[in-house]
């Protein structure tokens, strides 16, 4: 029992400095790994989705593109996807300016 205390104790901690690091603009590479994890399993429509952050760590800026299909475009509503990406963005890295533009997934060229 003592080890799923301490398990429990350490993802306490490490969850806590998480947080405390996205607070602050520090966003490590797995940290990217996560964001687009995350996108891609609430968003299961999105075909492809490309980030792009500004080279400042200061300007706390986010820019996503974001690949869907035809029909995804054509039978859902774009503005409703688009605010609930940044919802989820704005939710994982805190105080940060996003910007979210859909485009349409041509396929592999």
């Amino acid at each position: 029992m003592d080890d799923l205390k301490d398990v429990n104790d350490l993802d306490k901690i490490i969850s806590a400095g998480d947080a405390w690091l996205r607070k602050y603009g520090v966003i490590s590479p797995m940290m990217h790994n996560n964001l687009v994890l995350n996108l891609r399993t609430q968003f299961p429509k999105i075909k492809h989705l490309e980030y792009f952050m500004a080279p400042d760590p200061n300007q706390r800026e986010i820019k996503l593109v974001v690949y869907v299909s035809l029909w995804t475009l054509i039978f859902n509503n774009a503005n409703n996807l688009i605010d609930n990406i940044i919802s989820v963005v704005e939710a994982y890295l805190y105080n940060f300016k996003v910007n979210v533009e859909i485009k349409r997934y041509k396929g592999e060229s």
